[in-house]
Protein backbone atom coordinates (compact mmCIF):
# COMPACT_ATOMS: atom_id res chain seq x y z
CA UNK A 1 0.00 0.00 0.00
CA UNK A 2 2.81 2.15 0.84
CA UNK A 3 4.79 1.72 -2.10
CA UNK A 4 1.73 1.29 -4.99
CA UNK A 5 2.14 5.55 -4.88
CA UNK A 6 5.90 5.99 -5.84
CA UNK A 7 5.74 2.78 -8.44
CA UNK A 8 2.36 5.10 -10.31
CA UNK A 9 4.32 7.96 -10.34
CA UNK A 10 7.22 6.16 -11.52
CA UNK A 11 5.74 4.28 -14.10
CA UNK A 12 3.84 7.14 -15.46
CA UNK A 13 7.35 9.68 -15.31
CA UNK A 14 8.74 6.45 -17.76
CA UNK A 15 5.29 6.63 -20.34
CA UNK A 16 6.68 8.07 -23.88
CA UNK A 17 3.92 10.30 -25.79
CA UNK A 18 4.10 10.74 -29.71
CA UNK A 19 3.73 14.24 -30.94
CA UNK A 20 2.71 14.79 -34.39
CA UNK A 21 2.36 18.22 -36.21
CA UNK A 22 0.69 18.24 -39.77
CA UNK A 23 0.91 20.75 -41.85
CA UNK A 24 -1.37 22.35 -43.96
CA UNK A 25 -0.05 21.93 -47.45
CA UNK A 26 1.28 18.90 -48.79
CA UNK A 27 4.32 18.55 -46.77
CA UNK A 28 5.25 15.56 -44.48
CA UNK A 29 4.05 15.21 -40.94
CA UNK A 30 6.97 16.03 -38.32
CA UNK A 31 6.29 14.05 -35.17
CA UNK A 32 8.74 13.31 -31.98
CA UNK A 33 8.50 11.69 -29.05
CA UNK A 34 8.80 12.66 -25.34
CA UNK A 35 7.86 11.23 -21.49
CA UNK A 36 6.12 12.56 -19.17
CA UNK A 37 9.50 14.01 -17.12
CA UNK A 38 9.88 16.09 -20.27
CA UNK A 39 6.19 17.64 -20.43
CA UNK A 40 6.13 18.32 -16.71
CA UNK A 41 10.30 20.25 -17.14
CA UNK A 42 8.72 22.15 -20.31
CA UNK A 43 5.10 23.18 -18.36
CA UNK A 44 7.58 24.38 -15.22
CA UNK A 45 9.63 26.34 -17.74
CA UNK A 46 6.84 27.57 -19.21
CA UNK A 47 5.04 28.96 -16.09
CA UNK A 48 8.77 30.16 -15.20
CA UNK A 49 9.12 32.42 -18.07
CA UNK A 50 5.10 33.63 -17.99
CA UNK A 51 5.87 34.65 -14.31
CA UNK A 52 9.11 36.36 -14.98
CA UNK A 53 7.75 37.96 -17.92
CA UNK A 54 4.63 39.00 -15.98
CA UNK A 55 6.91 40.42 -12.94
CA UNK A 56 9.64 42.43 -15.25
CA UNK A 57 6.59 44.38 -16.95
CA UNK A 58 4.99 45.22 -13.89
CA UNK A 59 8.64 46.26 -12.63
CA UNK A 60 8.91 48.46 -16.48
CA UNK A 61 5.73 49.70 -15.72
CA UNK A 62 6.82 50.90 -11.98
CA UNK A 63 9.67 52.45 -13.03
CA UNK A 64 8.22 54.29 -15.90
CA UNK A 65 5.75 55.96 -13.30
CA UNK A 66 8.73 57.11 -11.41
CA UNK A 67 10.75 58.36 -14.34
CA UNK A 68 7.74 60.25 -15.08
CA UNK A 69 6.91 61.41 -11.54
CA UNK A 70 10.49 62.40 -11.30
CA UNK A 71 10.97 63.81 -14.90
CA UNK A 72 7.46 66.52 -13.52
CA UNK A 73 9.40 67.22 -9.96
CA UNK A 74 12.78 68.02 -12.17
CA UNK A 75 10.61 70.20 -14.54
CA UNK A 76 9.24 71.60 -11.10
CA UNK A 77 13.02 72.38 -9.77
CA UNK A 78 14.16 74.02 -13.28
CA UNK A 79 11.58 76.39 -13.40
CA UNK A 80 12.21 77.41 -9.77
CA UNK A 81 16.02 77.81 -10.72
CA UNK A 82 15.04 79.87 -13.68
CA UNK A 83 12.77 81.70 -11.64
CA UNK A 84 15.28 82.40 -8.62
CA UNK A 85 18.02 83.36 -11.17
CA UNK A 86 16.06 85.94 -12.67
CA UNK A 87 15.51 87.56 -9.58
CA UNK A 88 19.56 86.89 -8.67
CA UNK A 89 20.37 89.17 -11.69
CA UNK A 90 17.70 91.80 -10.51
CA UNK A 91 19.05 91.72 -6.84
CA UNK A 92 22.96 91.81 -8.80
CA UNK A 93 21.31 95.19 -10.52
CA UNK A 94 20.03 96.47 -7.17
CA UNK A 95 23.05 95.88 -5.55
CA UNK A 96 25.59 97.60 -7.69
CA UNK A 97 23.68 100.70 -6.79
CA UNK A 98 23.88 100.01 -2.92
CA UNK A 99 26.49 101.88 -2.45
CA UNK A 100 25.62 105.33 -3.75
CA UNK A 101 21.77 105.09 -2.73
CA UNK A 102 23.53 104.67 0.71
CA UNK A 103 25.61 107.82 0.27
CA UNK A 104 23.05 109.84 -1.15
CA UNK A 105 20.76 109.01 2.25
CA UNK A 106 22.86 109.10 4.59
CA UNK A 107 24.32 113.01 3.24
CA UNK A 108 20.64 114.01 3.75
CA UNK A 109 20.87 112.96 7.59
CA UNK A 110 22.92 116.45 9.21
CA UNK A 111 25.77 115.49 11.39
CA UNK A 112 25.54 111.65 10.61
CA UNK A 113 29.37 111.11 10.04
CA UNK A 114 28.31 107.98 8.29
CA UNK A 115 30.93 106.24 5.78
CA UNK A 116 30.24 103.26 3.89
CA UNK A 117 32.91 100.99 2.47
CA UNK A 118 31.95 100.21 -1.04
CA UNK A 119 34.77 97.18 -1.47
CA UNK A 120 32.14 94.72 -1.72
CA UNK A 121 29.93 96.60 -4.19
CA UNK A 122 33.64 96.71 -6.24
CA UNK A 123 34.05 92.88 -6.39
CA UNK A 124 30.12 93.02 -7.21
CA UNK A 125 30.97 95.06 -10.39
CA UNK A 126 33.60 92.55 -11.43
CA UNK A 127 30.89 89.70 -11.17
CA UNK A 128 28.51 88.63 -13.95
CA UNK A 129 26.26 86.01 -14.09
CA UNK A 130 26.89 82.95 -16.03
CA UNK A 131 24.05 80.62 -15.44
CA UNK A 132 26.06 77.75 -13.46
CA UNK A 133 25.29 77.11 -10.00
CA UNK A 134 29.13 78.43 -8.56
CA UNK A 135 28.41 81.23 -10.41
CA UNK A 136 24.89 82.40 -8.53
CA UNK A 137 26.85 80.88 -5.21
CA UNK A 138 29.02 83.65 -5.47
CA UNK A 139 27.23 86.10 -6.26
CA UNK A 140 24.70 85.27 -3.19
CA UNK A 141 27.98 85.36 -0.86
CA UNK A 142 28.82 88.46 -2.02
CA UNK A 143 25.74 89.95 -2.08
CA UNK A 144 25.83 88.93 1.77
CA UNK A 145 28.85 90.86 2.45
CA UNK A 146 27.63 93.85 1.22
CA UNK A 147 24.32 93.42 3.15
CA UNK A 148 26.64 93.01 6.93
CA UNK A 149 28.55 95.23 6.47
CA UNK A 150 25.63 97.98 5.25
CA UNK A 151 24.47 96.93 8.65
CA UNK A 152 26.51 98.97 11.11
CA UNK A 153 25.99 102.92 8.83
CA UNK A 154 22.56 102.08 8.55
CA UNK A 155 21.89 101.18 12.61
CA UNK A 156 23.92 104.41 12.87
CA UNK A 157 21.48 106.11 10.25
CA UNK A 158 18.64 104.79 12.51
CA UNK A 159 20.44 106.70 15.62
CA UNK A 160 21.09 109.87 13.80
CA UNK A 161 17.61 110.40 12.66
CA UNK A 162 16.19 109.72 16.16
CA UNK A 163 18.82 111.99 17.35
CA UNK A 164 17.62 114.83 14.90
CA UNK A 165 13.85 114.21 15.91
CA UNK A 166 14.72 114.81 19.72
CA UNK A 167 16.65 117.77 18.25
CA UNK A 168 13.74 119.41 16.87
CA UNK A 169 11.88 118.63 19.97
CA UNK A 170 14.16 120.81 21.77
CA UNK A 171 14.47 124.07 19.22
CA UNK A 172 10.92 125.86 18.94
CA UNK A 173 9.79 124.33 15.53
CA UNK A 174 6.13 123.50 16.32
CA UNK A 175 3.77 125.52 15.60
CA UNK A 176 2.09 127.09 18.63
CA UNK A 177 -1.56 127.36 17.72
CA UNK A 178 -2.67 124.20 18.70
CA UNK A 179 -4.15 121.84 15.30
CA UNK A 180 -1.65 124.00 13.17
CA UNK A 181 -4.20 126.71 12.77
CA UNK A 182 -4.38 130.36 12.58
CA UNK A 183 -2.71 132.57 9.54
CA UNK A 184 0.33 134.46 10.04
CA UNK A 185 -0.86 138.34 10.31
CA UNK A 186 2.41 139.86 11.19
CA UNK A 187 6.01 138.49 10.57
CA UNK A 188 9.49 139.20 12.08
CA UNK A 189 10.72 143.01 10.98
CA UNK A 190 9.62 146.12 9.85
CA UNK A 191 6.08 146.71 10.07
CA UNK A 192 3.34 149.29 10.47
CA UNK A 193 2.10 149.80 14.03
CA UNK A 194 -1.48 148.69 14.07
CA UNK A 195 -2.17 151.72 16.46
CA UNK A 196 -0.08 154.70 15.78
CA UNK A 197 0.39 153.62 12.01
CA UNK A 198 3.95 154.37 11.50
CA UNK A 199 6.83 152.03 10.66
CA UNK A 200 8.54 150.24 14.11
CA UNK A 201 10.28 146.66 14.10
CA UNK A 202 8.33 144.06 15.20
CA UNK A 203 10.09 141.54 17.54
CA UNK A 204 7.97 138.60 16.76
CA UNK A 205 5.60 136.54 14.54
CA UNK A 206 1.78 136.96 15.03
CA UNK A 207 -0.64 134.16 14.10
CA UNK A 208 -4.39 135.23 14.13
CA UNK A 209 -7.29 132.81 14.39
CA UNK A 210 -11.17 134.40 15.03
CA UNK A 211 -12.40 130.51 16.42
CA UNK A 212 -12.67 131.02 20.39
CA UNK A 213 -11.47 128.68 22.57
CA UNK A 214 -7.98 127.61 20.50
CA UNK A 215 -5.18 126.57 22.66
CA UNK A 216 -1.15 127.85 22.69
CA UNK A 217 1.32 125.03 22.52
CA UNK A 218 4.57 125.18 23.72
CA UNK A 219 7.16 125.33 20.31
CA UNK A 220 9.60 123.26 22.14
CA UNK A 221 10.26 121.22 25.12
CA UNK A 222 10.93 123.54 28.03
CA UNK A 223 10.34 125.19 31.47
CA UNK A 224 8.05 128.19 32.25
CA UNK A 225 10.29 130.90 33.68
CA UNK A 226 7.47 133.74 33.58
CA UNK A 227 4.14 134.57 33.63
CA UNK A 228 2.52 137.48 33.67
CA UNK A 229 0.02 140.24 32.67
CA UNK A 230 0.66 143.85 30.44
CA UNK A 231 -2.34 146.02 30.18
CA UNK A 232 -0.41 148.59 27.37
CA UNK A 233 1.88 145.09 25.93
CA UNK A 234 1.97 141.81 26.03
CA UNK A 235 -1.74 141.16 27.46
CA UNK A 236 -0.96 137.50 29.62
CA UNK A 237 1.96 136.10 28.70
CA UNK A 238 4.36 133.02 29.13
CA UNK A 239 7.65 133.02 28.99
CA UNK A 240 9.67 129.29 28.45
CA UNK A 241 13.36 128.50 28.32
CA UNK A 242 14.81 125.71 26.37
CA UNK A 243 18.04 124.30 25.56
CA UNK A 244 20.95 125.70 23.88
CA UNK A 245 20.10 129.14 25.52
CA UNK A 246 16.73 129.69 24.02
CA UNK A 247 13.76 131.45 25.22
CA UNK A 248 10.15 131.46 23.72
CA UNK A 249 7.32 134.23 24.96
CA UNK A 250 3.69 134.31 23.85
CA UNK A 251 1.60 136.68 24.60
CA UNK A 252 -2.33 138.33 24.11
CA UNK A 253 -3.04 135.10 26.02
CA UNK A 254 -7.25 134.55 26.85
CA UNK A 255 -6.00 132.29 29.30
CA UNK A 256 -2.32 131.01 30.87
CA UNK A 257 -3.18 127.43 32.05
CA UNK A 258 0.66 126.93 33.59
CA UNK A 259 3.06 128.21 36.45
CA UNK A 260 6.42 129.01 36.68
CA UNK A 261 8.35 126.00 37.66
CA UNK A 262 6.34 123.63 35.32
CA UNK A 263 7.82 121.63 32.60
CA UNK A 264 6.35 121.62 29.37
CA UNK A 265 6.84 119.23 26.57
CA UNK A 266 6.77 120.06 23.00
CA UNK A 267 2.89 120.62 21.97
CA UNK A 268 1.70 120.72 25.63
CA UNK A 269 -1.00 123.41 26.09
CA UNK A 270 0.12 126.84 27.52
CA UNK A 271 -2.78 128.69 27.42
CA UNK A 272 -5.73 129.97 25.30
CA UNK A 273 -5.68 131.98 22.18
CA UNK A 274 -6.87 135.86 23.29
CA UNK A 275 -6.77 139.84 22.34
CA UNK A 276 -5.25 140.82 26.03
CA UNK A 277 -3.35 143.82 25.76
CA UNK A 278 -2.69 145.54 22.99
CA UNK A 279 -4.51 143.70 20.40
CA UNK A 280 -6.37 143.87 17.78
CA UNK A 281 -7.91 140.99 17.38
CA UNK A 282 -7.22 136.82 18.95
CA UNK A 283 -3.82 135.87 18.03
CA UNK A 284 -0.60 135.15 19.22
CA UNK A 285 2.92 137.27 19.23
CA UNK A 286 5.52 134.88 18.95
CA UNK A 287 8.59 135.87 20.13
CA UNK A 288 12.26 133.48 20.14
CA UNK A 289 15.14 134.77 21.87
CA UNK A 290 18.68 133.39 21.72
CA UNK A 291 21.23 134.27 24.30
CA UNK A 292 20.02 137.61 24.43
CA UNK A 293 19.58 138.38 20.74
CA UNK A 294 15.71 138.60 19.28
CA UNK A 295 15.74 136.76 16.49
CA UNK A 296 13.06 135.97 13.55
CA UNK A 297 10.84 132.75 14.60
CA UNK A 298 9.94 131.54 10.77
CA UNK A 299 13.65 130.36 10.86
CA UNK A 300 12.58 127.82 13.66
CA UNK A 301 8.89 127.50 12.31
CA UNK A 302 9.88 126.76 8.55
CA UNK A 303 11.92 123.19 9.24
CA UNK A 304 8.90 121.78 10.30
CA UNK A 305 5.62 123.84 9.13
CA UNK A 306 4.28 125.42 5.73
CA UNK A 307 2.73 128.48 5.66
CA UNK A 308 2.14 131.67 3.11
CA UNK A 309 5.08 134.42 3.56
CA UNK A 310 4.47 138.01 3.56
CA UNK A 311 7.10 139.20 0.59
CA UNK A 312 6.13 142.74 1.13
CA UNK A 313 4.97 145.22 3.92
CA UNK A 314 2.54 147.66 3.15
CA UNK A 315 0.78 150.17 5.47
CA UNK A 316 -2.74 148.78 6.24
Amino acid sequence: MTLAFPRRIYSLARRSYTIMIVPHNTASPFNFTINFAGIVFIGLVTILVAVSSVWMVGESLDRLETLSVQESQLQQVQASVDSLRDELHGLLRSARNFDSILSSAFAGVPGSGISFSDENVVLLSSVEPTGTLESDIEILSRLSSVLSSAGEPIAQAALAVANKREFLQDIPTHWPVAGGLGIVTHEWGPNIHPFFGRWYWHTGFDIADPRPGLGIVATANGTVVETGWQEFGFGNFVVLEHRFGIRTVYAHMARIDVSVGDTVRQGERLGILGSTGMSTGPHVHLEVIVGDQNVDPAGFLTITNQFGRRTTRVRR
